[in-house]
Formats: structure tokens, sequence, C-alpha cells
């Protein structure tokens, strides 16, 4: 049996051992994981609470899209990260983690 707790995902203004992430691909598909450096944990989007969440194990929820962002035009690896799930891009509203509907330069995010 498999136990899993689920944690919230918040933002900070200051990097934190947990403010690092490995990304996962899944084999043979364009779904991605993205597993916290420090935790361990899987991210993941509840389209039903409107949250972001890690833990110990991915399924569904778990999944997301990396897409290229076509639009950026800084030079920088921008990409738009997608929920596979939730069906809803993510991005930062008033300080908070969450998904959108709608692809917008909000959903931008910088790789390095």
């Amino acid at each position: 049996t498999v136990v899993s707790t689920q944690s919230t995902v918040t933002t900070v203004d200051e990097p934190k051992d947990t403010s690092f992430w490995i990304q996962e691909n899944q084999p043979g598909t364009n779904i991605v994981y993205f597993k916290n450096y420090h935790t361990n944990g899987y991210l993941g989007y509840d389209p039903n609470g409107d949250y972001i969440y890690t833990k110990g194990q991915h399924y569904g929820a778990e999944e997301w899209v990396l897409m290229t962002d076509e639009t950026d035009d800084t030079g920088r690896r921008a990409v738009v990260i997608f929920a596979n799930y939730g069906k809803k891009f993510l991005t930062i509203k008033n300080g908070k983690l969450t998904g959108v509907t709608n692809q917008t330069r909000d959903c931008t995010w910088y790789l390095h």
C-alpha cells in the first residue's frame, strides 16, 4: 500500500531548498512530471479546488505538457506549462500558483 500525502505549493521571493525541480519525461509521450529536488514530491494541479500541490506518487493530475512559448521574443528558454488532466495553463495570480483556461503572457515560464 502506498500512502501519499499532499503539500500545498507556495511562491517565495528568495530561493529555498524546495525551490528546485527536476523534469522527468514520460517515454513515448509529451508528458512531463516535475519532481521537487528537496522533497521528491511531484507537482500536481487540482482543477476542482484550483490549487497546486506536491505528492509522493504521480498519476493523472501530476502530468504536465511543456510547450515552447512561440510568442516570447526575449531569446530565453520560454515555455508554457499545461496541466494535462486539469486542462489549464500554470500561472501565478495574486502571488499564488493556479491554473487558467486561456494562455496569456502571465503563463510564460523561463527555464534554466
